[in-house]
């Protein structure tokens, strides 16, 4: 009867500790560090993807190359205030360092990429010197970007979606929490991104 509740108290710790965004297994040994990673803020999923200025005055633009998909996104600086993104012709200047610009599906993106050529992307392209995180999954979705996978019989979403973002110094924030994957998914996604730690 002990092993049983000691059982369940366990698994009912592992699953507080899901639910503020850690994922994967953990055994009780591992619980310590797996809550030292929870936000003392919002869920980490729940961040929008956004571009940091590592430099004053960067910029940040979004080109469309070939035949790509449709999309539609809205930015904020807040991450409250959202406003449409006309990507086209709206570069975004990150006045001060430290300056976010938070974007996201301004209602729901099929993908960027289309993996039947090689000339069908989105792909960013920043000025300057920037770091990029929050949950890249928000470049598909509008408000439910925890979503464990992609859209089903997609491919290349997010092929060359930082291709020679030379200004691109890191990652380490940026969320890739998808499970269920798709064909070339992230397929030279930092591909000639030589100043990128």
């Amino acid at each position: 009867m002990a092993n049983t509740t000691l059982r369940q108290a366990f698994s009912d710790i592992a699953n507080a500790i899901r639910a503020k965004g850690v994922t994967g297994t953990m055994t009780p040994l591992e619980m310590p560090t797996k809550i030292e990673e929870i936000s003392s803020g919002d869920n980490p999923l729940k961040v929008p993807f956004y571009v940091e200025a590592v430099e004053a005055g960067s910029t940040v633009k979004l080109t469309k190359v070939g035949s790509a998909p449709t999309c539609t996104f809205v930015t904020s600086t807040d991450g409250e205030t959202w406003t449409d993104w006309n990507f086209a012709s709206d570069t975004k200047t990150l006045t001060n360092i430290g300056d976010r610009l938070y974007v996201k599906a301004k209602t729901a993106n099929a993908a960027l990429g289309n993996m039947s050529g090689n000339n069908r992307y989105h792909n960013f392209v920043f000025t300057g010197k920037v770091d990029i995180g929050g949950n890249i999954m928000s470049l598909l979705w509008n408000s439910d970007f925890d979503s464990n996978g992609f859209a089903s019989g997609s491919s290349g979403n997010f092929y060359a979606l930082f291709d020679s973002c030379t200004s691109l110094r890191s990652s380490k924030n940026l969320l890739l929490p998808a499970t269920i994957l798709t064909l070339s998914c992230y397929n030279s996604m930092f591909y000639g991104c030589s100043n990128h730690v």
